[in-house]
């Protein structure tokens, strides 16, 4: 399995930082990633971002949730290879599940133990089969109060979206590979 790149296009890959003092911000850069090429492969994946820039997580809530979901459009099947579920500092856990139409749910990725400092990505041991009327399923919660010792700010403040550490994320960013 793999992702397509024709010749023409660029990869590019974005880091983020958050450089809160003069220490931090002269601090050199270790960071590093590895990949490899092939010309072809069995099944093409798609990273698909399943989330949303639309929240506002209240100053002071200690278990603020904010949910979406999307529906399989009928006639269309995919399968989810793994998934790699994102926040900031005020993440405290999420939960990534499929919802089928007879009312029965596959989870995808769960946690309650949210920590920004240790992201998993998760490649699942089985695909799981995603049929037109299934929705996927994503929610993010959060502690925005004085209990998360991980916060930025002392005094919690309304925090909205945005790709600073001082902001909140809310992405599943899932692999997918379309048919059966």
């Amino acid at each position: 399995m793999g992702m397509r790149m024709e010749e023409d296009e660029a990869f590019i890959l974005q880091m983020h930082y958050y450089a809160n003092d003069d220490e931090a911000a002269s601090a050199g850069d270790k960071s590093g990633y590895e990949f490899t090429t092939t010309d072809a492969v069995d099944r093409e994946i798609l990273m698909y971002p399943l989330g949303t820039q639309s929240f506002k997580i209240p100053a002071g809530a200690e278990d603020h949730k904010e949910s979406l979901s999307f529906t399989i459009p009928n006639g269309l099947s995919a399968r989810a290879h793994g998934t790699f579920p994102h926040m900031h500092v005020l993440g405290s856990g999420y939960r990534l599940w499929l919802e089928h139409p007879d009312g029965t749910e596959t989870c995808g990725a769960e946690s309650e133990r949210y920590d920004f400092d240790n992201q998993v990505t998760y490649m699942f041991k089985e695909s799981i089969l995603l049929q037109g009327g299934d929705k996927i399923r994503f929610e993010c919660t959060w502690n925005n109060s004085t209990s998360n010792p991980d916060r930025i700010h002392d005094e919690p403040k309304d925090t909205f979206y945005g790709e600073r550490t001082d902001e909140e994320m809310c992405f599943a960013f899932t692999f997918l590979s379309i048919g059966p």
